[in-house]
């Protein structure tokens, strides 16, 4: 509450520090301000009532969703997980590989920590082949992978974030999220 909300910065920022927070946190557990979900750029006021500005539309809601679907499912989020900083070379991202109980495939988490400009980011081949493409298991779309002096990388549009699978990887379905009005 001492902070100014993450939409304040931009919708941009919010979605990625939010799957910042949720890739990288330990044992699948990550949380959020209420009004994160509706984009509330209104800083909280603890004694008081602020809007969460759920007028607002669904804002980071399906994202939210998503996210929480995956740390549920996927054993790269389970207990035991181990999370390894994979990032080479320079740029303002970070590379992250996470790898669950012995024998499920690993996953590698790309973040692009500039909201302004893009960024490839790489990793070492060896650490999480890819040959050409991977999974991005939020959106579901194939990301090219391209090897170059550093590696193997990839290209993120500023504040992009990808969870990278050279496995398929089906997502349950999930129940639509119910919305609360207050009274």
């Amino acid at each position: 509450h001492d902070n100014m909300r993450l939409a304040a910065t931009s919708p941009r920022y919010a979605a990625m520090r939010c799957a910042l927070c949720a890739l990288l946190s330990e044992n699948g557990a990550f949380g959020f301000a209420n009004g994160v979900e509706f984009l509330a750029s209104e800083k909280i006021d603890v004694h008081g009532a602020g809007s969460l500005n759920e007028e607002a539309g669904e804002g980071l809601t399906p994202l939210l969703a998503k996210l929480n679907g995956l740390l549920a499912a996927h054993p790269a989020f389970g207990p035991g997980a181990v999370v390894q900083n994979v990032t080479c070379g320079g740029g303002n991202g970070v590379a992250f590989l996470r790898q669950g109980e012995t024998g499920t495939p690993p996953v590698l988490v790309l973040v692009n920590l500039d909201c302004d400009r893009s960024l490839r980011l790489h990793w070492k081949g060896e650490v999480f082949p890819a040959n050409g493409s991977a999974e991005d298991l939020i959106s579901g779309q194939k990301i090219p992978v391209r090897q170059d002096g550093e590696g193997l990388g990839a290209d993120l549009e500023p504040g992009g974030f990808f969870c990278l699978s050279t496995e398929p990887f089906i997502l349950p379905d999930l129940p639509e999220p119910e919305r609360v009005t207050a009274c």
